[in-house]
């Protein structure tokens, strides 16, 4: 998962690192599930918003089978990312300030 301001952030750095010409690179913010997605929600109360409760902490159990490298964009663009919990605090914070029904 990548928070949109880091992909906003990556696109600026690509377009300002003499370094970054001609290179393509992946983003990689942070591995999530589900489940960890009903965690974050459920341990942050934000009014009007519920989330299932599943199997708590399931998620970090998971093995994730193919992971993307972001090595390059953090060496060449010296990339750091949002964590995951912030970033799905915020699109649910943003979504309820826009009227979202959760």
């Amino acid at each position: 998962m990548v928070d949109v301001v880091d992909v906003a952030e990556g696109h600026l750095r690509a377009l300002t690192t003499p370094e970054a010409a001609g290179e393509r690179f992946a983003l990689k913010g942070g591995l999530i599930t589900w489940q960890d997605i009903f965690d974050i929600v459920n341990r942050n109360a934000i009014p009007g918003v519920t989330a299932p409760r599943g199997t708590p902490d399931a998620g970090t159990k998971f093995v994730h089978e193919k992971v993307l490298v972001g090595e390059k964009a953090e060496r060449i663009l010296g990339m750091t990312y949002r964590s995951p919990e912030d970033t799905i605090l915020d699109t649910i914070r943003s979504g309820v300030e826009l009227g979202w029904k959760l």
